[in-house]
């Protein structure tokens, strides 16, 4: 069986954009202020931690998200900037020090196949 594996790696910067567009989709209540840092953390907690400066100085929020939230925020990017992800691939979002890798595995039956269109015959010259 054939099996393809891929792996993108999103720095703190994307982390933090795909997490705060993802909040704001999904309508999730957020501290006030400017999101600050992401904090990966181990993933047998399974939990992002999401930093906000307050709109006083040297006040800050906090507020978390799982795993699978913070996959579905990186599939959105991925969609966003035109990285194609198959629909019926395995998708599994590791830590990797301050970054995050998606991997992405498709085997060869991950999916069902699309026929391919039926030839038409060509049209007679006129």
């Amino acid at each position: 069986m054939v099996i393809e594996t891929r792996a993108l790696v999103f720095n703190q910067d994307e982390l933090m954009q795909s997490a705060h567009a993802y909040c704001l989709r999904s309508g999730a209540e957020m501290p006030e202020g400017e999101m600050s840092a992401i904090d990966v953390g181990e993933e047998a907690t399974g939990e992002i931690k999401l930093t906000f400066s307050g709109p006083d100085a040297g006040t800050t929020e906090a507020m978390t998200i799982s795993y699978a939230q913070m996959a579905a925020a990186l599939l959105l990017k991925c969609r966003e900037i035109g990285i194609p992800i198959p629909r019926h691939a395995r998708k599994r979002l590791e830590p990797a020090g301050e970054n995050m890798v998606l991997r992405i595995r498709v085997a060869e039956d991950a999916g069902p196949a699309k026929e391919a269109a039926p030839e038409r015959p060509a049209l007679p010259a006129a």
